[in-house]
């Protein structure tokens, strides 16, 4: 008898939060977990004009195993990212 794989199921969660970053400015390793912070630049209003503040948005924590995995998914979706045709322009930015 031949044993198979199960199919993965992802159960949906519609409160499960959609995570945006631009930039990991800091990380490490704690007790074995990996420890990454994301953070996105957030527009605030700064007397007549508008300031651009650097804000956590999240602390991703998990283990090398998972980290390698999250690691391998990135760089897939890299790849297919530099496989599409770039954008064309659209009207003038606001």
């Amino acid at each position: 008898m031949t044993e198979e794989k199960a199919a993965l199921v992802i159960h949906p969660n519609d409160g499960a939060p959609v995570v945006y970053f631009d930039e990991t400015p800091v990380f490490g390793v704690l007790n074995g977990a990996i420890q990454i912070e994301l953070a996105a630049h957030i527009l605030h209003p700064s007397g007549s004009g508008v300031e651009s503040r650097l804000t956590a948005t999240a602390h991703l924590r998990c283990s090398p195993a998972a980290a390698l995995q999250l690691y391998d998914a990135i760089r897939k979706t890299l790849e297919m990212v530099s496989k599409q045709p770039a954008p064309a322009p659209s009207g003038a930015i606001n």
